[in-house]
């Protein structure tokens, strides 16, 4: 995907860190970041994404 190799560590530490305590498994957010990822071919804004959306489907009750 031509990602690189420190967009992509900084990308699992920030799952990492916002993940922590959640019912989401950190191998469950990087394989839904890589599908943003294919797409839009941006990382970081991927991460973004996915942590935005993980979010919204906890507070609204559905895990």
């Amino acid at each position: 995907m031509g990602i690189s190799a420190e967009a992509s560590q900084a990308a699992i530490t920030k799952m990492s860190d916002k993940l922590t305590g959640l019912p989401t498994s950190i191998d469950a957010a990087a394989s839904s970041v890589q599908r943003f990822t294919s797409k839009n071919n941006d990382v970081g804004k991927s991460t973004d994404m996915f942590l935005a959306l993980n979010n919204a489907l906890l507070a609204g009750g559905i895990h």
